[in-house]
């Protein structure tokens, strides 16, 4: 589990978006981005960029269009009645049964916290190698928050998980790695202990 932090404007956004290939992942002086010393390019090619998952932010509000069948069939392509047996586990954690239990009801008549734990939700239950949550753990409370980040620490054995945040602190003790951004540069990177004693 990756923890990326910085303030506004630090480039943690241009940085998952490059990793998830959603963006050009050069800039102006050739510089690119690499995964365990592979090019994220050459990791994309060969996976294809189903095996990455991006989810930011933004996202908590722009499902709020669809209605909850709607948003599990665009955004996961599963049937809510074909759920494994690991994903009604999620649910009961999450406290996410309202939202099934009313597949026809829009999602923005649900809390943000809740459809923030939905879109994680669809993020578990689908196959990929990367899990990129952009930001979107920074609107939840403290005890949503040690809940979710559980149940992907049981869920991810083979998985990459990358977490961004501009709240520090909430975060340093989920993390087995943990890179500081600022302006756009690396000003910190590996375990995070060593930053707590840094950051004094």
């Amino acid at each position: 589990m990756l923890v990326i932090y910085g303030p506004h404007a630090s480039g943690k956004t241009a940085l998952l978006r490059a990793i998830a290939g959603l963006d050009e992942a050069k800039n102006s002086n050739g510089i690119k981005v690499f995964l365990d010393g592979r090019s994220i390019d050459s990791i994309l090619r060969k996976t294809g960029h189903s095996s990455v998952i991006y989810i930011d932010a933004s996202m908590i509000d722009s499902i709020g269009i669809f209605k909850v069948k709607e948003a599990t069939k665009a955004l996961s392509r599963f049937n809510i009645r074909n759920l494994t047996e690991q994903a009604f586990d999620i649910i009961k954690l999450l406290n996410l049964q309202p939202l099934f239990d009313n597949p026809n009801k829009p999602l923005a008549s649900f809390s943000s916290s809740q459809r923030a734990s939905f879109l994680v939700l669809l993020a578990l239950v689908k196959p990929s190698k990367i899990m990129i949550f952009d930001g979107i753990f920074d609107h939840l409370d403290d005890e949503r928050l040690c809940g979710l980040v559980n149940i992907l620490r049981d869920s991810i054995s083979d998985k990459l998980v990358i977490i961004s945040t501009r709240h520090e602190r909430r975060f340093l003790h989920f993390a087995d790695h943990f890179v500081a951004l600022k302006d756009g540069k690396i000003v910190f990177e590996g375990d995070p202990r060593d930053y707590v004693m840094v950051s004094r």
